[in-house]
């Protein structure tokens, strides 16, 4: 999205490619007497690089040669200092291919306001498909939903309102165990926002799938005459 000033200038959206480059669609006219402001959030590369320093150009009625802007933008060179106070995770069920409530209990030092996309990940080795909308229970300040991808094992979680600093938030979702005993996994976290949080790895091994399920027979008794 584009925001800012003159936002309205380019209809308020940007189609932005990977390879860092971003283009606008003039809408209505674009002013020589003034300059033209807007802005784009982007998201900071996990380490430190040097500032990269744009260029511009223009194409169509009025194209411009391409031009290094003034300044440098994306060096990221602060690291983050939010963290996790409170990280835990527990399971309810090690049953081979036992439906198994995963309960994440988190609590950051600081506030993790709407929009911040919160991801667990190393859930690996279970049956549960990929979810884009996998339910949460307790869940509202996620929008009690999270997209689940099955291979690596990961959910991401997007912030709705606030997830506070003042207290734990405690929510759970619901996984299919692996079909057979596999190496116990720790779940990692991570927090891509305006308070980023390096990924660090939660407190408990899960989704080990230790046990087997009960085996019954039944015997049917037949009277012979």
């Amino acid at each position: 999205a584009v925001t800012g000033k003159d936002a309205s200038v380019f209809g308020s959206t940007a189609a932005w490619a990977n390879a860092g480059t971003l283009t606008l669609t003039v809408g209505t006219a674009m002013g020589t007497s003034t300059p033209t402001v807007f802005s784009v959030m982007l998201t900071n590369p996990g380490i430190a690089q040097l500032g990269r320093t744009p260029t511009v150009l223009s194409t169509g009625s009025a194209a411009i040669t391409q031009a290094t802007m003034a300044g440098s933008v994306l060096a990221a060179t602060q690291a983050p200092t939010a963290t996790f106070t409170v990280k835990s995770d527990w399971e309810s069920s090690k049953l081979q291919s036992g439906f198994n409530t995963l309960t994440m209990s988190l609590r950051p030092s600081v506030d993790m306001v709407a929009g911040s996309l919160v991801t667990i990940s190393n859930l690996a080795g279970t049956q549960t498909d990929n979810n884009a909308r996998l339910p949460l229970m307790d869940g509202a300040v996620f929008g009690n939903t999270g997209a689940w991808t099955m291979n690596p094992g990961a959910i991401v979680l997007t912030v709705q309102t606030v997830l506070p600093a003042s207290m734990a938030t405690n929510f759970s979702f619901v996984v299919t165990n692996k079909a057979q005993a596999q190496g116990a996994v720790i779940p990692q976290i991570e927090v891509m926002g305006e308070e980023p949080v390096m990924k660090v790895s939660m407190e408990s091994g899960i989704l080990a799938a230790t046990e087997l399920p009960v085996q019954t027979w039944t015997t049917s008794l037949v009277a012979e005459s």
